[in-house]
């Protein structure tokens, strides 16, 4: 009896020494392949940041403005019209006018978070990012007599600087059926501010009212390309940003349900 109770007794420790060894291999499993469905859903978009980036690179125009003045770096946009994106004249006064912006094409994305899905349905999307340079092409000129200006400077390097940070605020709404994603709508973005650095001796001209307008113009541009244009490769074809993480979901995660509370999901390598 004895013999028959020690024998059992080592088999019971062999299967719970197996069973103890197949639980462990099966929680490390599960949190390699696992995880919060919109953790999973960031390191997806994350791991595709590259492919985006680069899509930028390719696609976004070097200037955009007046393409028609001063020789702006090709390829060039123009901008309402092909106008000048600042242009102001105070008789007797001053004349000052911005040509076009270049350094577009330096623009990179830095990170792209999206948030659980809202009561509504709704997830907000934070997009971070960079220009790494936007010279302006900008005219400065002071008015006399009959007013006739004469040139104070015409550069692009007093603005608008280098290394310029941006934060993009984007709402979406999510479904559990393609294309998941839709509506998509930017409700804040911020800049980091353009300033002008070469002096303006002699007369008042009103900085703030130049970089204000440039800002505008680049956050135009921010707002077109994250929303609504068609620049990503897929397929054979040009898809916008949101086109293709609806892709990107579609693919690797099949089981897709909008998330709106933290659980654990299995997704496609």
């Amino acid at each position: 009896i004895n013999a028959e109770y020690g024998n059992t007794k080592n088999r019971n420790k062999k299967y719970t020494h197996r069973m103890s060894s197949c639980v462990l291999l099966s929680i490390l499993f599960f949190c390699v392949c696992s995880g919060s469905l919109i953790d999973v859903l960031n390191g997806i978009i994350k791991a595709e940041l590259p492919t985006i980036n680069t899509a930028i690179h390719q696609h976004v125009p070097s200037s955009v403005g007046n393409c028609n003045d001063n020789n702006p770096p090709q390829p060039c946009d123009c901008y309402n019209g092909c106008a000048d994106l600042y242009y102001i004249h105070k008789p007797w006064e001053y004349k000052a006018y911005a040509r076009w912006i270049t350094g577009l094409q330096t623009g990179n994305l830095s990170s792209v978070i999206f948030s659980e899905a809202d009561a509504g349905g709704i997830i907000t999307v934070s997009v971070s990012g960079l220009f790494q340079q936007l010279p302006l092409s900008l005219w400065i000129g002071e008015c006399f007599t009959f007013d006739q200006c004469s040139i104070l400077w015409d550069n692009t390097y007093a603005c608008c600087g280098s290394n310029k940070h941006f934060q993009v605020y984007i709402s979406v709404n999510c479904g559990n059926t393609y294309p998941f994603l839709t509506n998509i709508h930017v409700d804040n973005i911020t800049l980091d501010r353009f300033e002008i650095t070469e002096k303006i001796i002699g007369i008042n001209v009103n900085i703030k009212d130049i970089t204000d307008n440039i800002e505008s113009v680049v956050n135009s541009l921010l707002t077109k390309y994250l929303t609504t244009e068609q620049f990503i490769p897929l397929n054979g074809t040009k898809v916008t940003v949101l086109e293709f993480v609806n892709s990107e979901i579609k693919q690797r995660l099949p089981d897709f349900k909008c998330p709106t509370t933290p659980l654990l999901y299995h997704f496609k390598e």
